[in-house]
């Protein structure tokens, strides 16, 4: 379905390995595409615009706020979102096309492959890494303060996995829910397992013991998602 999106084909149904349906015309508000300046070096044309002049410091924590929520925005518009006659979905584009596209037609089914091919796929990395920081790179070490901080944090690596090669328990309680079980709460020394109790007999003594409640929260059923056009 990626592949088929990235050449603006559709992958299944009836309209397979087809191109993507276009509604080419005039009279639906566009305005011309001729290329405008907007400031300095600042020039917009065919949908695209060209800010040479903009830059943000690090101090500029207000203008990186919304840098973020401008790359964090959704990737269709609701609001440019329509249902045809025959009932198929027609997605207006912001800006007419160099070849006077206006609109773009799916059917129902076609829209919903194109949302899926936005779901990345589990377990693959989002973030891509080039130069220095690329993971064969040979000059990769060389970013390292010192070979003492690299054996320190290979070291750590290691403590952070069980005898399987996953992470251990702890460390994953940690990181989600920001509890570290390997520090004592009364005096920040460093705890130890001394053994894992699954009966549930004798875990309602204990927690009773210590005046905690021994009943699980209810689990709230699955939200059912409905999705109409």
């Amino acid at each position: 379905m990626l592949g088929a999106s990235t050449k603006n084909l559709i992958a299944f149904g009836p309209n397979r390995n087809r191109e993507i349906r276009r509604f080419i015309g005039s009279g639906f508000g566009y305005e011309e595409d001729i290329a405008t300046l907007n400031g300095k070096l600042c020039a917009a044309v065919n949908g695209f615009s060209l800010h040479a002049a903009t830059a943000i410091k690090s101090s500029q924590r207000k203008r990186l706020e919304s840098l973020c929520k401008y790359a964090l925005r959704p990737a269709i518009a609701e609001d440019r979102l329509g249902l045809l006659e025959n009932g198929d979905v027609s997605y207006r584009l912001k800006k007419r096309w160099s070849d006077g596209t206006s609109h773009i037609i799916y059917t129902q089914m076609e829209f919903m492959e194109k949302l899926v091919a936005l779901v990345p796929p589990p377990r693959a990395h989002q973030v891509k890494f080039h130069g220095f920081l690329a993971p064969h790179s040979q000059d990769r070490s060389k970013l390292a303060t010192s070979r003492k901080a690299l054996k320190a944090k290979e070291i750590n690596k290691k403590d952070d996995l069980n005898k399987a090669g996953k992470t251990r328990w702890a460390r994953l309680l940690k990181r989600v829910f920001n509890i570290d079980i390997e520090v004592c709460t009364h005096c920040g020394g460093k705890t130890k397992v001394l053994s894992a109790i699954n009966n549930k007999e004798s875990i309602t003594k204990i927690l009773n013991h210590v005046g905690l409640n021994p009943n699980p929260p209810p689990i709230k059923p699955a939200r059912q998602t409905v999705i109409g056009f």
